[in-house]
């Protein structure tokens, strides 16, 4: 039968393994590729809680007059730059650098089976309007940016646990990812602070 027993010299039958008792099953876990698409969108989880909070050091800059936009200001970037560069010029150049993550992470996700659609849409909106010397324009596309990263997040945990359930796998526990430090850091922070250490919570400026 289904039941592993030891016959006794009296006649006597021992159950020695049960493979229907749930006190000897081992747990369910996911086959190669599934669990190939989970470490995917963990991936992609830990890729947008980063540019969450990445924008807001950068929203950080523009509210505390650390980091400028304009035409005349980026000329004068272009300046300062050769000649060893001010804390809002390498702020600049750290903005930039930005913008080509945005770059890599929206194309990155567009090749993805599912993805947030919304998330890359802001992507691509927060690096066209890095190109409008505009402060208020730009601060705003961080802040979206900030708010459709955090809904990525949120549908690659439902992802992952919807993918569990239909395989019969216990919920992932997300209390184990920490969130990412923010890669930039506005240079004087950088020298009062000495390192930048690993944010606990992230915060949201919410709109609409």
């Amino acid at each position: 039968g289904n039941v592993l027993v030891k016959i006794n010299p009296d006649g006597s039958v021992e159950p020695l393994y049960d493979p229907n008792s749930d006190a000897e099953k081992e747990p369910n876990t996911l086959s190669n590729t599934l669990q190939k698409a989970e470490t995917q969108d963990l991936e992609d989880i830990q890729l947008g809680q980063s540019l969450t909070v990445d924008a807001r050091e950068f929203i950080k800059m523009i509210d505390t007059g650390k980091l400028t936009f304009g035409v005349l200001n980026t000329a004068g970037d272009w300046v300062e730059n050769l000649v060893g560069g001010t804390e809002e010029s390498r702020n600049s150049n750290q903005f930039n650098t930005f913008l080509q993550r945005l770059r890599n992470a929206q194309l990155r996700l567009n090749k993805g089976v599912q993805t947030e659609g919304d998330a890359i849409r802001a992507m691509q909106e927060m690096i066209a309007v890095g190109d409008t010397n505009n402060s208020a324009t730009i601060r705003a596309g961080l802040v979206n940016l900030q708010n459709r990263s955090r809904v990525l997040v949120d549908f690659k945990k439902g992802l992952i646990n919807q993918r569990r359930q239909a395989q019969n796998v216990e919920p992932f526990d997300f209390s184990t990812i920490k969130t990412p430090a923010p890669t930039v850091q506005s240079v004087g922070e950088q020298k009062e602070s000495g390192s930048s250490g690993t944010a606990n919570e992230i915060e949201f400026e919410v709109v609409g």
